[in-house]
């Protein structure tokens, strides 16, 4: 769910994120259209259906870049490598808990205010990307989120923050 000043509602799409390999990481969206983005050796390419493929190098977007550093390093297990790239805050409120990533590189941080990872226990629920312009995209993630697929923006938000669609 992509929320933006120049929006009356958020946009909103559905699909899957993966890291195949070690550098590597795939949106793939199947909803409301299919489109898949690739991130992968200093290069991306974004794939969508019923148009040309678009490919451009990584050093263009380095908000792509930084996701890319901190997903390697998150799920990758690796704290020193995201605290090269982030000043790293975190919160705990029993088994909930907030991480938040600010960009310690100046190209970042002029698009990418902060990152904000929620959970609970081991389990990561939601990232949440403020982007300098006031614009934020939050990405729900695990299971059962079809069941969420048509729910209104806060009760996604509330997923978001608890786990439960209020």
């Amino acid at each position: 769910m992509r929320d933006s000043l120049l929006l009356d509602t958020p946009t909103r799409t559905a699909g899957t994120l993966a890291r195949p390999d070690e550098g590597v990481l795939v949106k793939a969206v199947d909803w409301p259209h299919r489109e898949t983005t690739t991130i992968a050796q200093e290069n991306v390419s974004v794939e969508r259906q019923g148009e040309r493929p678009r490919r451009f190098a990584l050093g263009r977007a380095p908000e792509l870049e930084g996701l890319l550093a901190s997903f390697d390093a998150l799920l990758g297990a690796d704290r020193e490598r995201l605290a090269h790239h982030y000043r790293i805050e975190h919160e705990l409120t029993g088994p909930d808990w907030v991480i938040a990533l600010t960009p310690r590189d100046p190209r970042l941080s002029r698009r990418i205010a902060q990152i904000l990872l929620r959970g609970s226990g081991d389990a990561l629920r939601c990232m949440e990307l403020s982007e300098t312009s006031g614009a934020r995209t939050t990405t729900l993630l695990g299971s059962g989120l079809d069941a969420l697929r048509e729910a209104e923006a806060d009760a996604l938000r509330a997923h978001c923050r608890t786990g439960t669609a209020q």
